[in-house]
């Protein structure tokens, strides 16, 4: 299998693997800059993919920061694979992701992201969002560059299928239609936290499943947030998450045929 590089943005890359078997993309994201950074490490039988994408562009050793929105093995699974070539790499995370998973997972520590503390990495500047538990997980937090105003959103709003790079359109209908992202989110009682998301009005949005634009829609997403008659199928998402990439014990890996 071979990632797809997209220059989505100046000097933003979204960087995927289509995995046939779960129909379903799986995307990190790389800023070009003074101090590079990498979002969402994908995970760990992608990693050689994901790799390769990023030489494309860039030394991997150079990586400054890597973040994710919470720990979940698309979010963070390849973290201490990333750490080990990049010996400048800094994990970046919330307080909460730093207490209960991160300061003992990673091989380095993290940098804690206070809510609405800034990291900027030369012509870019990042504020982090706390929104605990959307998309979900209390460690749940999103990033947003103020610059070019693109938030970068995690399992929000997901899109099923090997689709296109960009999308101009009704992202939230679209996410309803495949019955894979907005399904999440109806399921948790925190309709304030998708508000936390629409007060910013970011331009571009950057998940790990998709990378797409969005003017309007949000407002309806937030009105969707609690509704209660939305159940998320715990079976069915178990039996989907058998066929993601798996890493055997001798250090290599399986993909799904």
């Amino acid at each position: 299998m071979t990632a797809t590089v997209d220059e989505i943005a100046p000097d933003l890359f979204r960087i995927t693997c289509f995995n046939d078997a779960a129909n379903f993309q799986f995307s990190s994201f790389l800023v070009r800059d003074d101090e590079p950074l990498l979002y969402h490490t994908n995970l760990r039988g992608y990693f050689d993919e994901i790799l390769t994408g990023v030489r494309s562009v860039l030394d991997p050793a150079t990586l400054r920061w890597v973040g994710f929105s919470h720990f979940e093995s698309d979010e963070c699974g390849a973290l201490n694979d990333w750490l080990g070539i990049a010996p400048h790499a800094e994990p970046v995370c919330s307080f909460v992701g730093a207490r209960t998973s991160i300061g003992d997972f990673a091989d380095r520590a993290p940098r804690v992201l206070e809510a609405d503390e800034r990291l900027e990495t030369g012509s870019h500047r990042f504020r982090v969002l706390e929104t605990k538990h959307v998309p979900h997980g209390w460690d749940a937090s999103l990033l947003y560059e103020e610059t070019d105003s693109t938030l970068f959103c995690s399992d929000l709003l997901g899109q099923g299928g090997n689709v296109e790079a960009m999308y101009e359109g009704d992202i939230v209908g679209r996410s309803d239609d495949g019955g894979c992202g907005s399904v999440y989110q109806r399921n948790a009682p925190y309709p304030g936290r998708a508000g936390r998301v629409e007060s910013e009005d970011p331009r571009l949005y950057a998940r790990v499943e998709f990378f797409g634009r969005l003017r309007a829609g949000i407002a309806r997403f937030r009105r969707g947030a609690g509704a209660p008659e939305r159940r998320h199928d715990t079976l069915g998402r178990l039996e989907w998450s058998r066929k993601l990439p798996r890493r055997k014990k001798n250090g290599g890996r399986s993909l799904p045929t």
